[in-house]
């Protein structure tokens, strides 16, 4: 007795077998009933010629009396309703049913919800940590500002510039907020609106320091903050403390004993905030500008792919002409070459779209993507000229 064959799995190629363990006839027989059940079900009308010779072939098989002219009847039969029935075959209404198929339509809803929800986090965090970069442009152009101002606004009792004592400039400035100033020289407070400029410039630092060190948590800590708030990339870093004057850098001491050191050192502060805000901002705008020009694009025309098969799905389905092919595999993976290339040739020209919006529609119809791209080669293309060929 002959060992039977495996079976290849759905969507596979299937490979030659030996013929002595086909049975074609019989095959051909439950392949026609199925669609005269098909045909039934759906009230697609066949002609009683075409089921009598079915039924007749069965019966005939059943008892061993079929020959070549019930054979010939039989296979008449089962063209003509083939044609009927149109893309149904009854290897696609089986396929609608099979295990095999249910599996597949499952497997690629769950990877369509991941990759939503997975750009959907993205987009949010993405949307999140671009409003911070450009409030942290924002806080940077405002306290450069600022600082000219209290600079500027120091003067002495009479309303003069005030001539800073060199002091001011060898020592740290917020060493010295609780030393009494000399009347005679030092800076005073000439009205609220020195009070309020320098609680505005404060306020702007701590808002600058808060949303530099989210947004530096975004590119996991890569720069080191200048008081030692966060763990960064710097071993030597993470092993100092923050340092023990650190609330009246970032606050107003109360008293404002001295005006001058509290003003020079609240611009010292900046400073340093200023540069380490900077780097951030300098490596966040690279991060995101190379994930939202290479990988986001990807994932948006993938996600393109994912819709369409499932579209494709549906209807195939609902119609029972589904037939698992290499080509879905295929167009996944083109879909994401799509994607990869989409930054640099615009489809969407005259179209008001964003480069996501375009990724995700290439991936989702990628046959018009690449009609386009071989639109664009012929147009390149030169022309050949009559006349002989020359070497």
């Amino acid at each position: 007795m002959s060992q039977p064959q495996p079976v290849a799995p759905d969507g596979a190629l299937h490979e030659a077998t030996d013929v002595s363990t086909q049975n074609p006839f019989a095959e051909a027989l439950d392949d026609a009933e199925e669609l005269l059940k098909y045909a039934a079900e759906v009230g697609k009308p066949v002609p009683p010629e075409v089921v009598r010779n079915i039924l007749a072939a069965r019966e005939a098989a059943a008892t061993n009396n079929d020959n070549q002219t019930m054979r010939s009847n039989f296979y008449a039969a089962f063209t003509q309703l083939s044609s009927i029935c149109g893309d149904v075959t009854a290897r696609t209404i089986r396929n609608c049913s099979a295990p095999e198929t249910l599996r597949s339509l499952a497997r690629n809803r769950r990877w369509a919800v991941l990759l939503t929800l997975f750009i959907a986090a993205v987009s949010v965090v993405t949307f999140v940590t671009d409003d911070l970069s450009k409030k942290i442009l924002a806080d940077i152009a405002s306290a450069n500002a600022d600082a000219a101002k209290l600079r500027i606004g120091l003067s002495d009792a009479e309303g003069n510039p005030a001539k800073l004592d060199p002091h001011f400039a060898k020592d740290s400035p917020c060493a010295l907020i609780a030393t009494p100033p000399d009347p005679r020289r030092d800076p005073v407070i000439r009205g609220i609106d020195d009070v309020t400029l320098l609680q505005q410039f404060t306020a702007t630092n701590r808002e600058l320091l808060g949303r530099s060190l989210k947004l530096n948590w975004v590119i996991l800590n890569w720069e080191c903050d200048p008081f030692n708030l966060q763990h960064c990339h710097d071993p030597a870093h993470d092993e100092q403390k923050p340092p023990d004057d650190l609330n009246q850098r970032l606050q107003i001491n109360p008293s404002i004993l001295n005006f001058g050191a509290e003003v020079l050192c609240k611009i010292q502060t900046y400073q340093q905030i200023r540069t380490f805000a900077a780097n951030v901002q300098g490596d966040y705008a690279s991060v995101i500008g190379a994930f939202g020009a290479f990988l986001l694009p990807i994932l948006y025309a993938w996600l393109g792919s994912y819709a369409y098969r499932l579209r494709e799905f549906g209807e195939t389905i609902r119609h029972r002409t589904y037939h698992p092919s290499f080509a879905d595999s295929a167009r996944m993976i083109t879909a994401v070459i799509a994607g990869a290339i989409v930054g640099l040739f615009n489809p969407s020209q005259g179209i008001s779209l964003s480069p996501l919006a375009t990724a995700f529609l290439v991936g989702y119809g990628v046959e018009l993507f690449f009609r386009f791209l071989d639109t664009l080669i012929n147009f390149g293309a030169p022309t050949r000229t009559s006349g002989p060929a020359r070497l």
